[in-house]
């Protein structure tokens, strides 16, 4: 067993030799750089243009402006009213009173809470086939965090009725609550 370590140490410190004398002796070759095309060694190299003192203006030949030839004495010209007649004249629209909007209230059905978006949006197509108004709400925080909702139902009783309907088509619990719906942007 002694032996079988000891030709091991003996061979790593070989190795090591080996390697410590080829990188000394090894010839290096000449640095050789990529070719050039002969079309960039031949360019010479352009700085930006300088700037001149003159505006540009000055620079570019400028097109001769003609004067209006002065009216014809046959022609008649009425003078109009310096004030146009109050029929005429447009009043400015009345100032508008600006309205708050506020967030929509109503209830609404917990359908279900999903880990993928893949699966809450799988659940809302089946819901809206059927004619129910259905919206998904995210929440991070939540352990499944997409939720799908059936509503919003302007009374409980419609909520009850829709209630009992997505129970017997899907099987599934509902949680009914009063939703207060964000004010769109």
């Amino acid at each position: 067993m002694a032996n079988k370590g000891l030709f091991g140490l003996a061979l790593g410190a070989g190795l090591v030799v080996f390697l410590a004398v080829l990188l000394v002796y090894y010839p290096r070759g000449p640095k050789v750089e990529p070719p050039q095309p002969e079309a960039a060694k031949e360019m010479p190299y352009r700085t930006a243009p300088e700037f001149s003192a003159k505006p540009p203006s000055a620079e570019l030949p400028s097109a001769p402006v003609q004067e209006p030839s002065p009216p014809s004495p046959s022609a008649k010209v009425e003078p109009q009213p310096a004030v146009p007649p109050a029929s005429t004249a447009a009043e400015p629209p009345a100032p508008q009173a600006h309205t708050e909007l506020q967030p929509e209230e109503g209830y609404g059905l917990l359908v279900g809470r999903y880990r993928t978006h893949k699966e809450a949006l799988k659940v809302m197509e089946n819901l809206q086939k059927e004619g129910k108004p259905v919206f998904l709400r995210h929440d991070g925080r939540q352990r499944l965090p997409y939720a799908v909702w059936a509503g919003p139902f302007p009374s409980q009783e419609e909520t009850r009725v829709a209630a009992t309907a997505i129970k017997k088509k899907f099987k599934v619990s509902l949680k009914q609550e009063k939703l207060q719906l964000p004010v769109p942007k």
